[in-house]
Protein backbone atom coordinates (compact mmCIF):
# COMPACT_ATOMS: atom_id res chain seq x y z
CA UNK A 1 0.00 0.00 0.00
CA UNK A 2 1.42 3.43 -0.94
CA UNK A 3 1.68 6.21 1.61
CA UNK A 4 -0.77 8.37 -0.28
CA UNK A 5 -3.34 5.60 -0.06
CA UNK A 6 -3.22 5.39 3.76
CA UNK A 7 -6.07 6.98 5.63
CA UNK A 8 -4.92 10.18 7.25
CA UNK A 9 -5.83 9.17 10.76
CA UNK A 10 -3.67 6.05 10.83
CA UNK A 11 -0.20 7.54 10.44
CA UNK A 12 1.54 10.27 12.37
CA UNK A 13 4.37 12.23 10.70
CA UNK A 14 7.15 13.80 12.67
CA UNK A 15 8.75 17.15 11.87
CA UNK A 16 10.91 15.59 9.16
CA UNK A 17 8.01 13.99 7.32
CA UNK A 18 8.98 10.44 8.23
CA UNK A 19 6.39 7.97 9.32
CA UNK A 20 6.06 7.04 13.02
CA UNK A 21 4.01 4.27 14.68
CA UNK A 22 0.33 4.08 13.75
CA UNK A 23 -2.16 5.81 15.96
CA UNK A 24 -4.38 3.34 17.75
CA UNK A 25 -7.73 4.73 18.66
CA UNK A 26 -8.87 3.58 22.12
CA UNK A 27 -12.13 4.14 23.91
CA UNK A 28 -11.98 6.90 26.53
CA UNK A 29 -10.44 5.67 29.81
CA UNK A 30 -12.65 5.43 32.83
CA UNK A 31 -11.52 7.16 36.00
CA UNK A 32 -9.99 4.54 38.35
CA UNK A 33 -11.94 3.86 41.52
CA UNK A 34 -10.88 5.78 44.60
CA UNK A 35 -8.65 3.57 46.77
CA UNK A 36 -10.05 2.41 50.08
CA UNK A 37 -8.68 4.27 53.09
CA UNK A 38 -5.64 2.68 54.67
CA UNK A 39 -6.59 1.47 58.12
CA UNK A 40 -3.23 0.00 59.02
CA UNK A 41 -1.72 1.09 62.35
CA UNK A 42 0.89 3.31 60.69
CA UNK A 43 -1.83 5.14 58.82
CA UNK A 44 -4.09 5.24 61.86
CA UNK A 45 -1.52 7.14 63.88
CA UNK A 46 -2.04 10.18 61.67
CA UNK A 47 -5.84 10.04 61.82
CA UNK A 48 -7.93 11.98 64.35
CA UNK A 49 -9.14 10.04 67.37
CA UNK A 50 -12.83 9.88 66.30
CA UNK A 51 -11.77 8.23 63.03
CA UNK A 52 -9.62 5.73 64.87
CA UNK A 53 -12.46 4.95 67.27
CA UNK A 54 -14.82 4.30 64.36
CA UNK A 55 -12.27 1.91 62.88
CA UNK A 56 -11.99 0.02 66.18
CA UNK A 57 -15.76 -0.17 66.59
CA UNK A 58 -16.26 -1.47 63.05
CA UNK A 59 -13.61 -4.18 63.46
CA UNK A 60 -14.82 -5.21 66.90
CA UNK A 61 -18.41 -5.54 65.69
CA UNK A 62 -17.22 -7.67 62.76
CA UNK A 63 -15.37 -9.95 65.17
CA UNK A 64 -18.41 -10.28 67.42
CA UNK A 65 -20.68 -11.00 64.47
CA UNK A 66 -18.30 -13.80 63.46
CA UNK A 67 -19.11 -15.42 66.82
CA UNK A 68 -22.85 -15.18 66.15
CA UNK A 69 -23.95 -11.85 67.63
CA UNK A 70 -26.43 -10.14 65.30
CA UNK A 71 -25.75 -6.39 64.99
CA UNK A 72 -24.81 -6.03 68.67
CA UNK A 73 -25.31 -2.70 70.43
CA UNK A 74 -21.71 -2.15 71.49
CA UNK A 75 -20.89 0.19 74.36
CA UNK A 76 -17.19 0.72 73.60
CA UNK A 77 -15.07 2.19 76.39
CA UNK A 78 -11.47 3.05 75.56
CA UNK A 79 -9.01 3.53 78.43
CA UNK A 80 -5.39 4.60 78.83
CA UNK A 81 -4.41 1.31 80.47
CA UNK A 82 -0.77 0.56 81.26
CA UNK A 83 -0.68 -2.29 78.75
CA UNK A 84 -2.86 -4.17 76.28
CA UNK A 85 -5.98 -5.13 78.22
CA UNK A 86 -9.56 -5.83 77.20
CA UNK A 87 -12.75 -7.25 78.71
CA UNK A 88 -16.26 -7.93 77.41
CA UNK A 89 -19.43 -7.95 79.51
CA UNK A 90 -22.65 -9.56 78.35
CA UNK A 91 -25.49 -8.49 80.60
CA UNK A 92 -27.99 -11.04 79.33
CA UNK A 93 -28.06 -14.81 79.49
CA UNK A 94 -29.51 -17.37 77.15
CA UNK A 95 -29.63 -17.34 73.38
CA UNK A 96 -28.13 -14.46 71.40
CA UNK A 97 -30.59 -11.92 70.09
CA UNK A 98 -30.47 -9.11 67.55
CA UNK A 99 -29.13 -5.81 68.85
CA UNK A 100 -28.04 -7.29 72.15
CA UNK A 101 -26.19 -4.76 74.36
CA UNK A 102 -22.54 -5.51 75.08
CA UNK A 103 -19.96 -3.54 77.07
CA UNK A 104 -16.36 -3.73 75.86
CA UNK A 105 -13.50 -2.07 77.78
CA UNK A 106 -10.12 -2.01 76.10
CA UNK A 107 -6.79 -0.23 75.97
CA UNK A 108 -6.19 2.58 73.52
CA UNK A 109 -3.09 0.60 72.54
CA UNK A 110 -5.35 -1.40 70.22
CA UNK A 111 -5.50 1.67 67.99
CA UNK A 112 -2.12 0.43 66.74
CA UNK A 113 -3.09 -3.23 66.31
CA UNK A 114 -3.67 -4.66 62.81
CA UNK A 115 -7.22 -5.17 61.59
CA UNK A 116 -7.28 -8.96 61.90
CA UNK A 117 -5.88 -8.79 65.45
CA UNK A 118 -8.69 -6.45 66.53
CA UNK A 119 -11.30 -8.76 64.97
CA UNK A 120 -9.60 -11.72 66.62
CA UNK A 121 -9.68 -9.98 70.00
CA UNK A 122 -13.44 -9.47 69.70
CA UNK A 123 -13.97 -13.06 68.55
CA UNK A 124 -11.86 -14.37 71.43
CA UNK A 125 -13.77 -12.31 74.00
CA UNK A 126 -17.11 -13.13 72.40
CA UNK A 127 -16.61 -16.90 72.55
CA UNK A 128 -16.14 -16.63 76.33
CA UNK A 129 -19.51 -15.03 77.04
CA UNK A 130 -21.85 -16.99 74.74
CA UNK A 131 -23.90 -19.87 76.20
CA UNK A 132 -22.15 -23.22 76.29
CA UNK A 133 -24.66 -24.74 73.90
CA UNK A 134 -23.90 -22.06 71.29
CA UNK A 135 -21.83 -23.50 68.45
CA UNK A 136 -18.95 -21.16 67.68
CA UNK A 137 -18.47 -20.76 63.89
CA UNK A 138 -15.18 -21.75 62.31
CA UNK A 139 -14.45 -18.15 61.28
CA UNK A 140 -14.55 -17.05 64.92
CA UNK A 141 -12.11 -19.81 65.84
CA UNK A 142 -9.73 -18.76 63.08
CA UNK A 143 -9.88 -15.13 64.16
CA UNK A 144 -9.25 -16.12 67.79
CA UNK A 145 -6.25 -18.19 66.71
CA UNK A 146 -4.90 -15.24 64.73
CA UNK A 147 -5.18 -13.00 67.79
CA UNK A 148 -3.38 -15.57 69.94
CA UNK A 149 -0.49 -15.65 67.46
CA UNK A 150 -0.36 -11.86 67.25
CA UNK A 151 -0.28 -11.62 71.06
CA UNK A 152 3.00 -13.54 71.04
CA UNK A 153 4.55 -11.47 68.25
CA UNK A 154 7.39 -9.03 68.86
CA UNK A 155 5.19 -6.17 67.66
CA UNK A 156 2.52 -6.89 70.29
CA UNK A 157 5.09 -7.37 73.04
CA UNK A 158 6.79 -4.08 72.20
CA UNK A 159 3.46 -2.26 72.10
CA UNK A 160 2.51 -3.67 75.51
CA UNK A 161 5.93 -2.78 76.94
CA UNK A 162 5.76 0.76 75.56
CA UNK A 163 2.44 1.34 77.29
CA UNK A 164 3.71 -0.05 80.58
CA UNK A 165 6.88 2.04 80.51
CA UNK A 166 4.86 5.18 79.88
CA UNK A 167 1.99 4.59 82.31
CA UNK A 168 2.74 2.02 84.99
CA UNK A 169 2.83 3.29 88.54
CA UNK A 170 6.00 3.10 90.56
CA UNK A 171 6.07 -0.01 92.69
CA UNK A 172 7.16 -0.66 96.25
CA UNK A 173 8.48 1.32 99.18
CA UNK A 174 12.08 1.88 98.12
CA UNK A 175 15.28 -0.12 98.74
CA UNK A 176 15.86 0.73 102.41
CA UNK A 177 13.96 -1.59 104.71
CA UNK A 178 13.68 -2.01 108.46
CA UNK A 179 16.49 -4.58 108.52
CA UNK A 180 18.06 -4.87 105.07
CA UNK A 181 19.06 -2.32 102.44
CA UNK A 182 18.45 -3.80 99.00
CA UNK A 183 20.60 -1.14 97.34
CA UNK A 184 23.62 -2.16 99.38
CA UNK A 185 22.97 -5.86 98.79
CA UNK A 186 22.63 -5.24 95.06
CA UNK A 187 26.04 -3.55 94.92
CA UNK A 188 27.66 -6.47 96.73
CA UNK A 189 25.97 -9.06 94.50
CA UNK A 190 26.94 -7.24 91.31
CA UNK A 191 30.57 -6.94 92.44
CA UNK A 192 30.81 -10.57 93.54
CA UNK A 193 28.74 -12.47 90.97
CA UNK A 194 27.84 -10.25 88.01
CA UNK A 195 31.14 -8.82 86.85
CA UNK A 196 30.89 -5.50 88.66
CA UNK A 197 28.49 -3.82 86.23
CA UNK A 198 24.91 -4.28 84.98
CA UNK A 199 22.40 -2.06 83.21
CA UNK A 200 20.50 0.27 85.55
CA UNK A 201 17.82 -1.36 87.67
CA UNK A 202 15.50 -0.19 90.45
CA UNK A 203 15.26 -2.46 93.50
CA UNK A 204 12.54 -1.99 96.10
CA UNK A 205 10.70 -3.69 98.90
CA UNK A 206 7.07 -4.56 98.25
CA UNK A 207 4.28 -2.68 99.98
CA UNK A 208 3.01 -5.82 101.74
CA UNK A 209 4.62 -8.91 103.23
CA UNK A 210 3.46 -11.57 100.79
CA UNK A 211 4.53 -15.21 100.82
CA UNK A 212 3.26 -16.34 97.42
CA UNK A 213 5.79 -14.32 95.39
CA UNK A 214 9.03 -13.49 97.20
CA UNK A 215 10.64 -11.67 94.28
CA UNK A 216 9.60 -10.29 90.92
CA UNK A 217 11.50 -8.75 88.00
CA UNK A 218 9.61 -6.37 85.71
CA UNK A 219 11.55 -6.19 82.45
CA UNK A 220 9.41 -3.38 81.04
CA UNK A 221 10.16 -1.08 83.95
CA UNK A 222 13.62 -2.48 84.84
CA UNK A 223 12.42 -2.94 88.40
CA UNK A 224 12.92 -5.70 90.98
CA UNK A 225 10.42 -6.01 93.84
CA UNK A 226 11.31 -8.18 96.86
CA UNK A 227 8.63 -9.26 99.32
CA UNK A 228 8.57 -7.30 102.56
CA UNK A 229 8.27 -10.66 104.34
CA UNK A 230 12.03 -11.08 103.92
CA UNK A 231 12.82 -7.76 105.64
CA UNK A 232 12.91 -9.40 109.06
CA UNK A 233 15.71 -9.97 111.55
CA UNK A 234 14.87 -13.69 111.69
CA UNK A 235 15.69 -14.10 107.99
CA UNK A 236 19.40 -14.64 107.29
CA UNK A 237 21.00 -12.06 105.03
CA UNK A 238 22.20 -14.78 102.67
CA UNK A 239 18.59 -15.80 101.95
CA UNK A 240 17.61 -12.23 101.10
CA UNK A 241 20.70 -11.96 98.89
CA UNK A 242 19.83 -15.24 97.16
CA UNK A 243 16.33 -14.02 96.24
CA UNK A 244 17.77 -10.73 95.02
CA UNK A 245 20.50 -12.53 93.04
CA UNK A 246 17.84 -14.68 91.35
CA UNK A 247 15.93 -11.58 90.21
CA UNK A 248 19.12 -9.82 89.12
CA UNK A 249 19.90 -12.80 86.90
CA UNK A 250 16.53 -12.26 85.21
CA UNK A 251 17.48 -8.62 84.72
CA UNK A 252 20.84 -9.54 83.18
CA UNK A 253 19.82 -12.57 81.12
CA UNK A 254 16.27 -11.66 80.11
CA UNK A 255 13.72 -14.23 78.97
CA UNK A 256 14.69 -16.67 76.24
CA UNK A 257 12.26 -17.56 73.45
CA UNK A 258 11.72 -21.28 73.11
CA UNK A 259 10.09 -23.35 70.35
CA UNK A 260 6.69 -22.19 69.05
CA UNK A 261 7.07 -18.79 70.71
CA UNK A 262 7.19 -20.34 74.20
CA UNK A 263 8.99 -18.44 76.93
CA UNK A 264 11.87 -20.03 78.81
CA UNK A 265 12.13 -18.20 82.11
CA UNK A 266 14.66 -20.54 83.74
CA UNK A 267 16.73 -22.18 80.98
CA UNK A 268 19.74 -24.37 81.86
CA UNK A 269 22.16 -21.44 81.52
CA UNK A 270 20.14 -19.54 84.12
CA UNK A 271 20.17 -22.48 86.54
CA UNK A 272 23.93 -22.92 86.17
CA UNK A 273 24.57 -19.31 87.13
CA UNK A 274 22.02 -19.42 89.95
CA UNK A 275 23.81 -22.38 91.52
CA UNK A 276 27.01 -20.41 91.89
CA UNK A 277 25.47 -18.81 94.95
CA UNK A 278 26.78 -20.40 98.18
CA UNK A 279 24.39 -22.88 99.80
CA UNK A 280 21.68 -22.23 97.22
CA UNK A 281 20.01 -25.57 98.07
CA UNK A 282 19.69 -24.56 101.73
CA UNK A 283 18.36 -21.13 100.73
CA UNK A 284 15.69 -22.84 98.64
CA UNK A 285 14.77 -25.17 101.48
CA UNK A 286 14.54 -22.29 103.96
CA UNK A 287 12.30 -20.27 101.63
CA UNK A 288 10.00 -23.25 101.00
CA UNK A 289 9.56 -23.85 104.73
CA UNK A 290 9.07 -20.15 105.39
CA UNK A 291 6.32 -19.89 102.77
CA UNK A 292 4.60 -23.01 104.11
CA UNK A 293 4.57 -21.57 107.65
CA UNK A 294 3.89 -18.04 106.40
CA UNK A 295 6.41 -16.58 108.83
CA UNK A 296 10.19 -16.24 109.05
CA UNK A 297 12.17 -19.00 110.77
CA UNK A 298 14.64 -17.71 113.38
CA UNK A 299 18.07 -19.18 114.00
CA UNK A 300 16.99 -20.92 117.20
CA UNK A 301 14.22 -22.85 115.43
CA UNK A 302 16.04 -23.53 112.18
CA UNK A 303 17.20 -26.97 111.19
CA UNK A 304 20.78 -27.61 112.17
CA UNK A 305 21.97 -27.74 108.56
CA UNK A 306 20.38 -24.35 107.87
CA UNK A 307 22.43 -22.52 110.48
CA UNK A 308 25.28 -22.19 108.03
CA UNK A 309 23.11 -19.57 106.31
CA UNK A 310 23.69 -17.29 109.28
CA UNK A 311 27.23 -18.40 110.10
CA UNK A 312 28.94 -18.33 106.67
CA UNK A 313 29.67 -15.28 104.53
CA UNK A 314 27.91 -15.36 101.17
CA UNK A 315 30.05 -12.69 99.51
Amino acid sequence: MHDEERPRDQTRLDAFGTSRRPIVRRPPMERPPRPAPDTSPSAGEALPRPTRERRLRRLLVEGLEAVGFDRPSLDLRIHDYAGLRASLERRETGVLRTGEPLVLDLSDGFFDAPDQAVKGLAASLGTRVVPRRHKVPELARLLSDYYAVWQRSNAAKELHSRLRRARARKQGKGPRGDVYDLGELTDRIVDRYLGGHIKPVTVTWSSRAGYRTLGHHDGDLDTIVVSKALDHDSVPESVVAYVLYHELLHHVMGIMEGPADSRRVHPPAFRRRERRFPHWELCDAYLTEMCDRRRPIPYARAKVEWRVLWDDEWD
